[in-house]
């Protein structure tokens, strides 16, 4: 005959066996850990995407004023590039047809000035005074100074 153990609740009937499964301590720990790895994981990840919309600001202010220039060279018309409100806009002068709107991320800023782009794709002459020492870009990562020449490349410095 097997001895009978009636101890204490939740004890093993018989000595030396453990119960299967986790006790309610056990999984309170648990999920306490996920919590927290839970909480970093989304604090790593806001920063990222933050710092990927600062850099997709920066690339997306640069491709428009490529854009700009190559629009007015293979069109054969005056392009000009415009800041509303968080818009990056280009459009051809005269008809007001888009080439290209982008919008920028909430927390970014510039000084990007009203270009004028003129056949074969060169910024005119009183739109690259404006932009002949460059166009800042302010994002939570940083500024970064914009050099443009004046058929339309555009280099960043301070990324």
């Amino acid at each position: 005959m097997v001895p009978h153990s009636y101890g204490p609740v939740g004890s093993s009937r018989f000595a030396g066996e453990r119960s299967k499964g986790l006790t309610l301590l056990e999984v309170l720990a648990v999920l306490a850990i996920l919590a927290v790895l839970l909480a970093l994981a989304v604090l790593n990840g806001r920063g990222a995407l933050t710092g990927q919309q600062d850099r997709a600001a920066v690339r997306s202010i640069q491709q428009s004023i490529w854009q700009g220039a190559s629009a007015a060279s293979a069109r054969g018309r005056n392009t000009e590039l415009v800041l509303s409100g968080r818009q990056v806009i280009v459009r051809e002068v005269g008809s007001g047809r888009l080439v290209r709107t982008e919008e920028l991320p909430a927390g970014v800023t510039t000084n990007l000035p009203h270009l004028i782009f003129a056949p074969p794709g060169k910024i005119s002459a009183d739109s690259f005074a404006l932009v002949e020492d460059g166009i800042t870009v302010n994002t939570s990562a940083g500024t970064t100074l914009l050099k443009v020449s004046i058929i339309g490349e555009v280099i960043a410095e301070g990324e």
